[in-house]
């Protein structure tokens, strides 16, 4: 995936739910 594309997930998920982008900060 593109570095943008996971920009644009982190900023979606961390208003949806920030666990889910701490998540995906570590799996990053």
């Amino acid at each position: 995936m593109r570095p943008s594309l996971v920009s644009q997930r982190h900023r979606q998920q961390k208003k949806k739910r920030p666990t889910a982008d701490a998540l995906m900060v570590g799996s990053r």
